[in-house]
């Protein structure tokens, strides 16, 4: 197997679910300027003056726990490893980006806080496919992701990715990280 391998796109979370995600957070007051950590400081910083807007559910949508067990469970044998490679996930980080806004490329090999271990699978889901732009790119190449998909990649230095910008609209995903 190489890299490519190992990034995988299902289409699992549907329609009515994704439109009532974004229903019910569009609006909500507490979304935050993304945050990068900084290696050098044991700290946050906001350098990234074009970045999207976060916003942490702390685990308010749990209701996605079906979709995400049945497409780990599907990642796993697809790539022919058992499901024990995690045992906890993150709650789910909501992430918003209007006209203008990106993510800049790294890597998600990162210990979030003192409570968490380093990610072996990283997860994102898309709730939106209608903007312009925006698209998910890694190791320069684009991603294709529609409403409702899951896409599922080892959380290492392998797996450089960005977003680049949005044109028009407001692109609505989420993602998290499991241990």
């Amino acid at each position: 197997m190489n890299v490519k391998d190992y990034c995988k796109v299902y289409n699992v979370i549907p329609k009515d679910i994704c439109d009532k995600i974004i229903l019910d957070y569009k609006n909500n007051p507490n979304w935050q300027e993304h945050e990068w950590y900084t290696p050098t400081e044991d700290s946050y910083s906001t350098r990234h003056n074009k970045e999207l807007s976060v916003l942490d559910t702390k685990n308010e949508l749990n209701y996605l726990e079906p979709w995400l067990i049945a497409t780990l469970e599907t990642y796993c044998n697809d790539i022919g490893v058992s499901t024990s490679i995690v045992s906890i996930h993150t709650s789910l980080r909501l992430n918003r980006y209007s006209i203008g806004e990106i993510m800049s490329e790294h890597c998600d090999l990162i210990r979030r806080g003192p409570q968490d271990g380093v990610p072996v699978l990283s997860f994102i889901l898309a709730f939106n496919d209608d903007y312009e732009g925006g698209k998910f790119m890694m190791n320069d190449e684009i991603v294709e992701l529609k409403q409702g998909d899951i896409l599922i990649f080892p959380s290492t230095f392998l797996y450089k990715h960005l977003l680049i910008q949005v044109n028009d609209g407001i692109r609505y995903s989420g993602v998290i990280w499991s241990y």
